[in-house]
């Protein structure tokens, strides 16, 4: 069994039903259950007042039922909005309201205070009814499938909507691209936040393979990490670069281990070879893609396979040529660097709400959606090599980050008079993110780490604060962020 995402539909219906679809972190899931969820989620929708206009707020980490929530908003042709159970309360709220949303799934055993009208906890076993309802296959037109919030410089998350023709595009070249099959099993352990986690949804349900989630706490036990793979035979590793790190000097990690472990597929931030070398070491004959794309333009927008014979061609891992569909070019006319332009009808249609962004950040030509990324990237031997952040967006530990948004929200702490943040790198790639700060307070690091807890994301609060009589400013009058850190590295704050 499997879904077309094309025709909007299951197929193959009757092959393997009773094997896993979905392992969560809470139960696992066989084909069979799964279309009977999407059409109990059905039934619930239409129960709610002008639902189809309704974007469909999905809450919880790694459940199961997380999954099977976003496959029926996309076989339901309705707009969802995941949210990890990671956000504080006031971000979730802000999305909350950002979105007008008044329909919320409950994937967790929580007990939600939030500004939705209807919340359902679809766990409760009162959830699954048996009722006859008919779900159509047919998409009456092209709409907003998604939207992802990332970190925005104003200290509040923006909205990135992509289509559902972008998604269907992303699937089909995924088919063409990738030799998976019903027997592949994915790893999934990105956030459902961030679009990494998407690309396994969309192939395990596209190939009819089984899907593993790995919640937090296992993520955090290599060990146990390691049993769930091989417990599963899982076959197919997605994440970003870092997260691969921790696992690489485990001894059991290797192919005599973990036999079925042979294609891995990363994204989300550079990958550097040293990786690819200890893989190619590790699992022989395995397959490494280095894959690229920024949220606003579907998950992948390039590829680049790496093997032994290429891994010396350059100095930096490639992020190769743009996948059917896409057209990547430099903002320097017939110049071989420049900034990075995504073209092609996987673009996201725009940020929500935010129209003065979306003038900076979009545009049309040729009848294509196009976007600047912000990244600084190369051409040359017909491949492209991206070198990096123009602004102050970063990539760290596979999380997109505006270093603005901390720094707004620092501020925002009614005893800190000013801040600016900074991300210390080491051969390009971000190690500390690092916030300097005026007051005339005395703030204890306690008092600060709550403040701040409340309003990011564990992953987006800094390695470490330093408290600063004065800044540096710049001819405009700016912060210089960099002779601050500059002055870090010498241990002029020590």
């Amino acid at each position: 069994m499997k879904f077309n995402f094309a025709l909007n539909k299951f197929v193959e219906q009757t092959i393997n039903p009773n094997s896993i679809a979905i392992a969560g972190s809470n139960r696992n899931i066989n084909w069979s259950e799964v279309e009977h969820f999407i059409t109990e989620v059905n039934s619930l929708l239409i129960s709610v007042d002008n639902y189809i206009n309704n974007p469909v707020i999905i809450y919880g980490h790694k459940e199961a039922e997380f999954v099977l929530a976003i496959m029926a908003c996309i076989k339901l042709n309705i707009t969802y909005i995941p949210i990890d159970t990671l956000y504080p309360t006031d971000r979730v709220n802000d999305i909350i309201n950002q979105t007008n949303s008044s329909i919320l799934f409950n994937c967790t055993n929580e007990v939600l205070n939030l500004s939705v009208k209807n919340i359902f906890n679809i766990l409760e076993p009162s959830f699954v009814k048996k009722r006859e309802t008919v779900i159509s296959n047919k998409i009456e037109d092209d709409f907003v499938q998604y939207i992802l919030f990332t970190s925005g410089t104003t200290g509040n998350p923006k909205g990135v909507s992509i289509l559902r023709s972008s998604l269907n595009n992303y699937a089909n070249w995924c088919n063409h691209f990738f030799d998976f099959n019903s027997n592949s099993v994915f790893l999934n352990q990105a956030p459902f936040t961030f679009d990494v986690s998407l690309s396994d949804i969309v192939c395990s349900f596209s190939f009819g393979g089984s899907l593993i989630l790995f919640d937090r706490d296992i993520q955090k036990n290599p060990q146990k990490f390691i049993e769930r793979l091989k417990l599963y035979n899982c076959s197919v590793w997605t994440s970003t670069p870092s997260f691969i790190y921790i696992f690489l000097r485990w001894k059991e990690f290797r192919k005599e281990t973990l036999e079925h472990l042979q294609t891995f597929i990363f994204m989300g931030e550079a990958l550097n070879k040293n990786i690819c070398k200890q893989l190619l070491q590790k699992f022989e004959n395995c397959r490494i893609f280095n894959g690229y794309g920024p949220t606003e333009a579907t998950i992948i927008t390039s590829i680049y396979e790496i093997t032994k014979n290429n891994i010396d061609f350059y100095d930096t891992i490639p992020i190769g040529r743009e996948i059917q569909g896409s057209k990547l070019f430099l903002s320097k006319p017939n110049e071989s660097e420049g900034e990075l332009i995504i073209s092609g009808s996987h673009v996201s249609i725009g940020y929500l709400n935010k129209p003065e962004l979306n003038k900076q950040k979009f545009f049309e030509e040729n009848g294509q959606r196009c976007f600047r990324t912000g990244d600084w990237a190369v051409f040359e031997n017909g491949l492209f090599f991206c070198k990096g952040r123009i602004d102050s967006q970063i990539k760290f530990h596979g999380f997109r980050i505006e270093l603005d948004e901390i720094t707004s929200v620092i501020k925002s702490y009614q005893k800190i008079d000013d801040a600016t943040t900074v991300a210390l790198k080491n051969n390009g790639e971000v190690k500390r993110i690092i916030s300097f700060i005026n007051s005339q307070y005395i703030i204890e690091k306690d008092e600060l780490t709550i403040y701040l807890k409340s309003k990011l994301p564990y992953y987006m609060i800094p390695s470490e604060w330093i408290f600063v009589s004065d800044f540096y400013y710049n001819s405009n009058g700016k912060v210089d962020s960099k002779k601050m850190e500059e002055l870090y590295k010498q241990g002029y704050f020590q």
